[in-house]
């Protein structure tokens, strides 16, 4: 036998052995019956089903892609919000620290009101006795600020001195430090 032949042999065997385990009983495959008609009513009745179907993705879609447009829409809204939220908290934090500042300040101011009451309360009491020297001011103004704030800070103390000095002067004393 050629090498030709011997392939086209085996070729046969080969398409031989898959038709036999196609067909379990090894007859020849026999053409099956075509399929029966299913008649014009039960084909309108598939159309109609499959358009129902198709007209319910349909709807379905749309609310899929307006709920997608609500969801982007919240979103943003939702961003919005805590950029205001941030921005209150910032001006929130501002407005605290500018508020212990202005209390620092109230409190100075009040300590310094109370001294200078005081200076002034004890030069009317020794308008009568004679001129207030600068060692008196000085004992006044030390003995103010130590009734007020022991704590007093340097800048303050030395205003209460001065404006102690400067009453002392104005109501009658003399020697202005």
């Amino acid at each position: 036998m050629t090498r030709s032949g011997r392939a086209g042999g085996l070729c046969a065997l080969v398409v031989a052995v898959l038709l036999a385990g196609l067909v379990p009983d090894g007859s020849a495959a026999l053409a099956q019956p075509p399929p029966t008609d299913p008649g014009d009513e039960a084909l309108a009745r598939s159309r109609a089903q499959v358009s129902a179907r198709a007209a319910e993705v349909g709807r379905l879609t749309g609310r899929l892609a307006d709920l997608d447009a609500r969801a982007d829409d919240l979103q943003a809204a939702l961003a919005a919000r805590r950029e205001d939220a941030e921005e209150a908290l910032e001006t929130l934090a501002a407005a605290k620290a500018a508020a212990a500042e202005a209390k620092k300040k109230a409190d100075e101011a009040r300590v310094a009101t109370e001294a200078a009451g005081t200076a002034v309360d004890d030069a009317r009491a020794r308008r009568a006795s004679p001129a207030p020297t600068s060692s008196c001011v000085s004992r006044v103004c030390k003995r103010a600020t130590a009734r007020v704030l022991p704590s007093c800070s340097s800048m303050s103390m030395t205003t209460v001195q001065r404006l102690a000095s400067f009453m002392s002067f104005s109501l009658g004393g003399g020697d202005l430090m």
